[in-house]
Parts: C-alpha cells; structure tokens; sequence
C-alpha cells in the first residue's frame, strides 16, 4: 500500500514538471540555429572510451539548454566543446570493463566556448565556460553527465542573456 501511494505521488510529480517545462517553453519563438563541434581530443575520447552514443546525449542537452533560454534576439548558436568529463562509467566504458560497476563515480564537468549571433549576423555575446564539480561529496547521488549538464546549463545562461 504505502509503495503504491509513493509511485502514485512520484509519477504525479513527473507529469506536474512536464506541464511547468512545457509552460516554460516560448511555443511562438523560433529556436536559433545550433552548430555543435568537438575538440579533436574530445572527438577521439568519445570513439575510444566514453562511446559514441554519449556524443548525442552532449548535442541534446546543449540544444535543449539553448532553445529554453534563448531570447528573441538570437537567431545562431556557434558552440565548441572543449572537454567533458562523466560523473559515472558511460555505457561503453562499461562494456569495455567487465570490472567497473556503474556505482563508481568521480567529479564531472566541462569545458565550453560559444558566440550567439543575430539575425543579420552580428555578434551578440561570446563566452568561455568550465565547471568541475568542487569535490565528489554529490557526485555519489549523480547521473552519468549530472555536472556535464550544470556546465552546459551556466554556460548557455551566459550566452543567452544579455
């Protein structure tokens, strides 16, 4: 009885923040254009240890970041990733170490540089970012790129405000 009445107020409290982000969303503003790339050293650690498949996880979290705080002003987004760093084993690493377990963790972060541009091409703002996690306390309660999306989420609020 009781795990029924958590599952019931857990699945409630998943649609309710559905509703809030989908009210957050600006339907009637046109999400900028988003160019994505990788540092050489970034592309070759995706294809020899972290996987390919986390690479769409990076693009889709940076795209959704931008299309949420983008303003009106924003028409193109130029975004390098430098570097980022797992909180977690990725699936790959997993699969590649029959030792690791998903329970390890470690600090995570990265390394960000965009420009945002107008319509007409000008630029708007240009910014560097970097977050590492200060120190693996939190880390133990995190997903596989928990402080990989803090990163992305303070670097895209610098780019996208004025």
């Amino acid at each position: 009885m009781k795990f029924s009445t958590s599952l019931g107020l857990f699945t409630a409290s998943l649609i309710a923040s559905n509703f809030a982000t989908a009210a957050v969303a600006k339907p009637d503003q046109i999400s900028p254009q988003v160019t994505i790339t990788y540092s050489d050293k970034l592309e070759t650690e995706f294809r020899e240890n972290y996987g390919i498949r986390e690479r769409a996880t990076i693009d889709e979290a940076i795209r959704s970041e931008i299309a949420q705080q983008a303003d009106g002003t924003i028409a193109r987004v130029e975004v390098n990733v430098i570097d980022v760093t797992p909180n977690r084993p990725t699936f790959e690493q997993l699969g590649a170490r029959p030792g690791l377990s998903y329970e390890s963790f470690s600090r995570g972060g990265a390394v960000l540089s965009g420009k945002s541009f107008d319509a007409s091409g000008n630029l708007l703002r240009e910014t560097n970012y970097q977050y590492t996690t200060m120190d693996i306390f939190n880390a133990q309660h995190s997903w596989v790129w928990q402080d990989a999306e803090y990163a992305i989420y303070g670097f895209t609020r610098r780019l996208t405000r004025n």
